[in-house]
């Protein structure tokens, strides 16, 4: 028998308010959100194999290694998060107990020498974790969850304090750590999470001025910091401003026109881009699959911000202002990702070394993309079913 209204699912695009009128300011459905992130995860999966085998076979290696352990490491990420789907919304909004100290932790030990490599902590010879990665989960835990609401008067102060050290220590650290790519990431990602809180003017202007006196004072003592963006530089129109990398790369998205050469059929991956695999997999994809897949992959992160957006909102209208504001940053994290490495590739924007979410080859990135989609979905899940109980 068909389930009556009252019983049906709180799932629905839109959902009954007071007074009987149409609020669409709550979440997509868990189960979309699902099937979204799991199209992500598999067309990075095949886009990985297609962009990687010849690389792996030069290297004499198997040529589904990339690809095998990418997927190895989805399907674990999958299996660890689940158990995020079982933990209570009051545990994850404490998760900075976590985050914060780990997030720490790995970029003090990114800065020793010896342990690191470009932007990535080194242990054994292996390259672990993108320690500046780690730090926007710090981050977004730290003012989603350690700065204190409006109405909350136990230990306000000190909640205040903290929230602020350790912001500023990990924005720190991140550009010591990361460079100027992952510091610029990162205060974007702050300043908005602080405009979600509803943080006042002048405490906003002075996290802004604190964030250019410390990316404008580290980097002369530090000159190194700003490397990136003397290897890329703009306009598009002149080729001969770009290394040879970004060159290729460029050039691959022009070939691929709007249908592409056809899956598997990428010229540049031969030896030409020397990361197909990571920093320049979104160039391969769009060779392959033109501007119809790129479209379609656009549009995929679009839906994923509109659900963590609209989820968002519903929990600020619900006043679970933490949850709220942990959605918003998650939401944004991946999606902030994803554009500032298809902008990288297409020679738009000079901050590379952050790679694709879900696409690009690094098992630490596939992990922490997974898992925070998974804390995301467990959000959308939370707000939504406690929004229909409500109504």
């Amino acid at each position: 028998m068909p389930r009556l209204i009252s019983e049906r699912s709180y799932d629905d695009i839109t959902y009954k308010a007071e007074g009987g009128r149409k609020d669409s300011s709550g979440s997509f459905s868990p189960f979309t959100f699902l099937c979204i992130s799991l199209v992500l995860t598999l067309m990075g999966l095949v886009s990985l194999y297609s962009a990687s085998y010849a690389k792996a076979v030069d290297l004499g290696l198997p040529h589904y290694w990339f690809f095998m352990r990418q997927a190895i490491v989805a399907a674990v990420s999958l299996a660890v998060g689940a158990v995020f789907t079982l933990i209570p919304r009051s545990a994850l909004e404490r998760g900075y107990l976590l985050f914060i100290p780990l997030s720490l932790a790995l970029l003090v030990l990114q800065l020793i020498p010896g342990f690191s490599y470009g932007t990535s902590l080194v242990i054994g010879g292996y390259r672990i974790i993108q320690a500046p990665s780690v730090a926007l989960l710090g981050i977004i835990f730290t003012v989603s969850c350690l700065l204190p609401e409006k109405d909350e008067a136990e230990r306000r102060g000190l909640k205040i304090v903290l929230s602020s050290l350790f912001t500023a220590l990990l924005l720190v650290l991140s550009l010591l750590a990361g460079g100027i790519s992952w510091y610029l990431l990162s205060s974007v990602l702050t300043l908005l999470l602080l405009r979600r809180r509803s943080v006042g003017k002048i405490p906003l202007l002075l996290v802004l001025l604190f964030m250019l006196v410390t990316g404008g004072a580290l980097p002369m003592l530090f000159p190194t910091l700003l490397s990136p963006l003397f290897s890329s530089v703009l306009p598009v129109s002149d080729p001969s401003l770009y290394d040879a990398a970004l060159t290729a790369s460029v050039n691959a998205i022009a070939d691929g026109g709007i249908a592409g050469l056809g899956l598997g059929s990428s010229v540049y991956k031969l030896g030409v881009l020397p990361s197909p695999e990571s920093q320049f997999i979104f160039s391969v994809f769009v060779e392959e699959l033109g501007l119809a897949g790129a479209s379609f992959v656009v549009l995929m992160f679009v839906l994923f911000l509109i659900i963590g957006i609209r989820t968002s909102k519903r929990g600020m209208g619900m006043e679970r202002e933490k949850s709220a504001s942990l959605a918003f940053g998650l939401t944004l994290m991946v999606v902030l990702k994803a554009l500032c490495n298809m902008l990288y590739v297409s020679g738009l924007l000079p901050l590379p070394g952050i790679l694709m979410p879900f696409f690009s080859y690094s098992l630490s990135e596939e992990a922490m993309t997974i898992l925070s989609s998974v804390m995301l979905y467990r959000l959308v899940y939370m707000m939504g079913r406690e929004a229909h109980e409500a109504s």
